[in-house]
């Protein structure tokens, strides 16, 4: 139910500090302070001294780099309506991944939204969390992500119908763009509903980690919803496939995007400043720390740091971006590019800060309670707990080294076409590069993917993160089978111009 505990606490650590104050009112300020400061910013961006600049036919939003209804991206420049192989088997396989993760989900919602598995007297096997309150937003949560689900599948195979067959589908574009709105509001509401279950200090599944991981998803999907919608009014009413100079839906959106994420910033600086790092500890209590527990300081120390820098190279990009949607001129892309390249950098760092701990430093049967003392239990019942526990741990660190390659290659695609577009050289060895490196960012996610399912998709299944997960798997070959296609078109043909179009990366690819 908790995301493995963001990587680095059990179940039993994950407790509320006497400390920290609750999360609500910090949240909601950090919001409207980035919010007002970004909107400052985007009606200066949309002035008429900068609405009668060139106009700029070029930029587009993050998710919506393909013409509708291919918007993973990755499709041929021109001709993007003609049959393409590797997009038909990307889609079907996803549509398919994603349809099994909805059908989970109404099972998770079945569990979860039932009132007798909360509480303090619920036995183990029925229990999902003694703190009652969690049910609405747990609830809710599966409702809206089966929802979700549903569009996403929807939306896979009405790109497939345009890429399996040489019939089109009237007026496909306009269809697919109001499903993705429809995806993205979903996917917003998930988000929402698990503030209140992660954020609120007084419960006994508080994580601050996961608190700030969803005041992230809010921003981005409400970024893509309000993008949809403009995409909707645009290809609903006209047959216009560009964004036009000032395009409203995603000028805002990029502007409540970017301050959600200017949000998520400043929390986990004051995370890292106040309580992770080892300048916070009480001085009296570093003196007895054993070396582990210094370990996980550190780690975590390095955790919050690196999701601050990720999460404001996210907002960088985001800002950058508004600037193109709300009518100012210029190269908004070289800088989109580069911002969001950083951020996946970011990403690994923050992948490596927890691989530190799962990766080098298996349980034994003898652990250091105090600094220099040690307590032994290696009788039969224990080792075998301890291979048990071992195992997990393994698994675990298959899914970190998998999510920091997948954050790397994912750099090196969003660099070589920062490269492309901060040169002004749209060629083919540019687009190669980055198309070879999606490939790998796509095969790298498939085996993040598949380590998290041997962890939570087991016979105590985490229903509703284990849906996730198999939907996960199917985004990751449909991202490969995209990076493949373009590669064999711009691969090997030097300079001349680039023929596909750049990827499209969600969000999971910017996350450990």
């Amino acid at each position: 139910m908790d995301e493995e505990n963001d990587g680095l606490l059990s179940q039993a650590e994950v407790t509320p500090r006497a400390g920290w104050p609750v999360l609500r009112r910090p949240i909601q300020a950090a919001a409207i302070l980035g919010a007002a400061l970004l909107l400052l910013v985007g009606l200066t961006l949309a002035s008429p001294s900068f609405a009668r600049s060139a106009r700029l036919s070029g930029i587009l939003q993050l998710a919506d780099k393909g013409i509708y209804p291919l918007i993973r991206g990755g499709t041929r420049i021109y001709g993007e309506d003609d049959e393409d192989d590797a997009v038909c088997v990307g889609h079907v396989l996803s549509s398919g991944a994603w349809l099994a993760a909805a059908a989970l989900k109404i099972h998770a919602a079945v569990v979860e939204c039932d009132p007798s598995r909360y509480g303090a007297n619920v036995s183990q096997e029925r229990l999902v969390t003694e703190y009652r309150g969690a049910r609405p937003g747990l609830c809710a949560r599966d409702i809206m992500g089966h929802m979700r689900d549903l569009a996403q599948t929807s939306m896979l195979l009405e790109g497939a119908a345009t890429a399996c067959g040489e019939d089109k589908i009237e007026n496909i574009r306009c269809t697919t763009a109001v499903t993705n709105t429809l995806r993205q509001s979903f996917h917003a509401s998930r988000f929402a509903s698990e503030l209140d279950v992660y954020c609120p200090l007084e419960t006994n599944i508080f994580s601050l980690y996961l608190c700030i991981n969803r005041v992230e998803g809010v921003g981005w999907a409400l970024d893509a919803m309000l993008a949809g919608i403009s995409a909707s009014a645009r290809y609903c009413g006209t047959k216009e496939k560009r964004v036009p100079q000032l395009d409203v839906g995603s000028c805002v959106g990029e502007i409540f995007g970017g301050a959600a994420y200017v949000a998520a910033a400043g929390m986990n600086i004051w995370a890292g400043a106040d309580f992770e790092c080892m300048s916070a500890q009480d001085p009296r209590d570093l003196v007895n720390l054993t070396q582990k527990e210094k370990d996980r300081i550190n780690a975590r120390c390095a955790l919050f740091s690196s999701g601050a820098a990720r999460t404001f190279a996210i907002a960088s990009s985001k800002v950058t971006e508004a600037a193109g949607h709300c009518g100012a001129s210029g190269n908004t892309a070289c800088g989109r590019s580069m911002a969001l390249g950083a951020a996946a950098l970011s990403g690994a760092a923050e992948a490596m800060s927890i691989m530190r701990l799962e990766c080098i430093s298996p349980m034994s049967c003898c652990k250091e309670t105090t600094r220099g003392k040690f307590v032994c239990d290696c009788t039969g019942p224990a080792i075998k707990d301890i291979r048990k526990a071992n195992q997990v741990l393994r698994k675990r660190c298959a899914r970190f080294t998998g999510s920091m390659l997948k954050e790397l290659a994912v750099a090196v695609s969003l660099l070589s076409e920062g490269a492309s577009e901060c040169t002004k050289q749209d060629t083919s060895n540019f687009a190669c590069a980055s198309f070879v490196s999606g490939a790998l960012a796509g095969y790298f996610f498939l085996v993040e993917a598949i380590s998290r399912t041997t962890i939570r998709c087991k016979e105590d299944l985490d229903r509703f993160f284990c849906s996730q997960d198999i939907g996960f798997i199917g985004e990751s070959v449909d991202l490969m089978t995209h990076a493949v296609g373009a590669a064999l078109r711009d691969c090997g043909f030097g300079s001349t111009p680039r023929k596909s179009n750049w990827l499209s990366y969600g969000r999971r690819f910017f996350l450990p």
